[in-house]
């Protein structure tokens, strides 16, 4: 039977710190330096990741992550698709170094292609979530480019 929930009983869902993390995520992008080698030009981009975790093979955690992304400046916008591998240590019980790999598709109005990632992040290969510095190399039909930027994941389902 239905009855109305008292203010003592914990609410179901995610914490409040949770849903702060997740606003944070939204309200505060990843910033990116971009360099194309094709027509020696520099950019900065913005991009907001929307991640799944998608669980953990030995010291591997793996995350789907659909990115959107602005081009200041050029007023360009373009998407992502990629998969997130996180090699952690196994028996940590807090987040550690780790390093990062990450291997996707792009497509937007600035071309079409693939790319490929590497960094150094602190977090959690068993949640999902990290923070740090990764640098990747973009090939499209237009160009190809490299960028270096702070990277913030916190996935919809990681906590």
């Amino acid at each position: 039977m239905l009855r109305p929930a008292h203010a003592d009983e914990a609410a179901p869902g995610l914490s409040s710190a949770a849903k702060a993390a997740f606003l944070v995520e939204l309200v505060i992008p990843d910033f990116r330096l971009e360099r194309s080698f094709t027509d020696d030009t520099t950019r900065y981009t913005l991009a907001v990741p929307f991640a799944m975790h998608a669980g953990t093979l030995a010291t591997i955690g793996f995350n789907h992550v659909v990115e959107i992304q602005y081009v200041l400046g050029d007023n360009v916008w373009r998407g992502s698709i990629a998969e997130r591998l996180q090699f952690g240590q196994r028996g940590r019980d807090t987040a550690g170094w780790m390093p990062i790999a990450e291997l996707g598709g792009v497509f937007g109005a600035d071309g079409y292609g693939g790319m490929l990632a590497t960094g150094i992040v602190v977090g959690d290969p068993w949640m999902g979530s990290h923070m740090g510095v990764i640098v990747r190399c973009v090939v499209t039909d237009r160009e190809t480019r490299g960028d270096i930027g702070f990277d913030f994941q916190l996935p919809l389902n990681g906590l």
